[in-house]
């Protein structure tokens, strides 16, 4: 019958260089990173919080038949880089029947 003893294992002094030692100019920097890192997305929020309004001044309703009338609004993006309309909503008394983004340019 074999018995095991509780020795420790001799660690290998070639895996002791590849442990990071404890550093304050490494945890400092590290620290100031998230700071500027959280400071940034605090002050964009296009980033965090895309948008899409309807500006004031732009806009126009017409008649397209008895019981249809088109819409068109000029629209205020406020999203970095991009987004993605997924969906437009009724109003109520009106059903959106289609829905189109076109740039401001663009000729109807």
């Amino acid at each position: 019958m074999t018995r095991s003893t509780a020795t420790a294992p001799v660690p290998d002094p070639t895996l002791l260089t590849l442990i990071p030692r404890p550093s304050r100019r490494r945890n400092a920097v590290l620290a100031v990173a998230a700071v500027v890192v959280l400071v940034g997305l605090w002050f964009s929020p296009d980033l965090l919080r895309p948008s899409v309004r309807g500006s004031a001044g732009g806009g126009s309703t017409g008649p397209v038949s008895a019981h249809e009338v088109r819409s068109a609004i000029d629209l205020d993006p406020h999203g970095w880089p991009w987004f993605t309309i997924e969906s437009v909503a009724d109003l109520p008394g009106a059903t959106v029947e289609d829905a189109w983004v076109t740039p401001r340019d663009a000729q109807p």
